[in-house]
């Protein structure tokens, strides 16, 4: 559940193989105390589907969207 939590130097993460469509939640920690936008982090995802579960994800960086959550695939 905590697989990035208080990752505070990581600023670009590939999980665009991280198939989301059987995924019924993140868990609310997930993404926490990661950079903000702002500070240059980036976030390459697979698909639209999986960025909005990151983005619908509880207690990530305030200034996370699709500027900085980043579909691969379109």
């Amino acid at each position: 559940g905590a697989m990035f939590k208080k990752c505070v130097n990581l600023k670009t993460l590939d999980i665009s193989s991280f198939d989301f469509r059987y995924c019924t939640e993140f868990k609310a920690n997930t993404f926490e105390s990661m950079p903000l936008k702002a500070d240059g982090c980036k976030i390459y995802v697979k698909d639209t589907f999986a960025q909005e579960f990151v983005l619908n994800t509880l207690n990530r960086p305030s200034d996370w969207d699709t500027s900085n959550i980043i579909v691969l695939n379109k």
